[in-house]
């Protein structure tokens, strides 16, 4: 018999005062969960499952088998830790905000340029450029093509 226990944030609210201060941060971000599901799943199956907030969440992980105890503390201690930032050369990502993500598509069928960047290095650059002057942090270079 294999037990296997998963925490999952199932109530997100706007801020920690929700709830009456009843919700926790989660990842160190701007979002926060009032409710969490617990899962006990045996043999591939869902065995229990509990509701809790953040108040009554070591009650139900004193109900779990002690072959999950371990488990279930561990991804309740990573629900609340912080990301470190990404360094990544001379700039950094923060992962406690929003970021805004550009998409450059150099596939000759993308959906949204109709391959407008394939092929062209210097194109692809200056548009990658443009695209953080204006705000991004990240950008996503899709290559896939569907063909």
């Amino acid at each position: 018999m294999t037990d296997r226990v998963y925490i999952r944030p199932i109530g997100l609210v706007p801020g920690p005062q929700s709830e009456h201060g009843n919700a926790i941060r989660l990842a160190g971000g701007m979002v926060y969960a009032s409710r969490f599901a617990v899962i006990l799943r045996r043999d591939g199956e869902i065995a229990e499952r509990w509701l809790a907030a953040p108040d009554t969440v070591d009650d139900v992980m004193a109900k779990l088998p002690e072959e999950v105890a371990a488990d279930a503390e561990q991804q309740w201690s990573n629900l609340t830790l912080a990301h470190p930032p990404l360094e990544l050369g001379s700039r950094t990502v923060r992962l406690d905000q929003p970021q805004v993500m550009g998409i450059l598509n150099v596939t000759p069928d993308s959906f949204s340029d109709g391959g407008e960047f394939m092929d062209k290095p210097e194109v692809q650059r200056e548009h990658a450029a443009s695209m953080v002057e204006a705000g991004a942090s990240i950008i996503d270079i899709g290559g896939e093509s569907t063909r």
